[in-house]
């Protein structure tokens, strides 16, 4: 006499057919290879600068990056600074022969 659950179970293999689940296995294979293929590897390799440059440039430079990006800034803000008292001395001395 064989043995008999208590309960049904369902049936997990969704698959009528082994070749229906070695094609979707397949196709689910060529689908990861596709997109590994694809997708680019490095990030800085893209933009045309290897890690290997990037890691010269930091060691040859006494310097970090963000030190270089903050002077810039606060040249730019100096610069923006004397452009704008300029400005205002123009618009002063217009004003002047306007009134005057």
């Amino acid at each position: 006499m064989r043995y008999r659950a208590p309960f049904s179970v369902p049936k997990l293999f969704i698959f009528k057919s082994r070749i229906d689940a070695w094609l979707t296995l397949k196709g689910v294979l060529v689908v990861v290879a596709a997109a590994w293929l694809l997708t680019p590897g490095d990030r800085d390799e893209r933009n045309g600068v290897s890690s290997r440059e990037e890691t010269t440039r930091h060691i040859l430079t006494d310097r970090s990056t963000r030190e270089v990006g903050i002077d810039q800034l606060t040249a730019s803000v100096e610069m923006m600074s004397r452009e704008t008292t300029d400005l205002k001395r123009r618009v002063e001395a217009l004003s002047r022969r306007q009134d005057g």
